[in-house]
């Protein structure tokens, strides 16, 4: 009956989601440009470029798409425009492709490589 049960507690462990399944969730790191982006559980986003003013905002994630809708107070908000992006997350890195997003800023950052920040 042992190697039954091991079996199983392999197949359970094989179909568990990963910390990759919780989404862009954390702090990550332009690689290409000095920006953080930093995604929180409670469905938020801060984009803080060095030495500007950030732009905040809320998301939602279905599978691997992610819709981005900016909150007021930014001169770089585009308010009421919301944005959906296709998101890779693979060897740590993590990536947009749009889908379908009206606001050029947003566009600007999106496209940028992103890896964990601190990392």
């Amino acid at each position: 009956m042992r190697p039954l049960r091991l079996a199983a507690t392999i197949l359970v462990a094989a179909v568990l989601p990963t910390a990759a399944d919780d989404g862009p969730v954390g702090a990550w790191k332009s690689t290409a440009s000095d920006i953080t982006m930093t995604f929180s559980s409670d469905g938020t986003y801060v984009v803080a470029p060095t030495g500007q003013q950030q732009t905040t905002g809320k998301w939602t994630q279905v599978d691997d798409l992610i819709t981005f809708l900016d909150e007021p107070g930014s001169p770089d908000a585009c308010v009421g425009v919301e944005g959906t992006w296709s998101m890779t997350h693979e060897s740590g890195m993590l990536a947009f492709i749009e889908v379908d997003d009206n606001c050029a800023p947003r566009e600007q950052y999106l496209t940028l490589p992103w890896s964990p920040a601190g990392g």
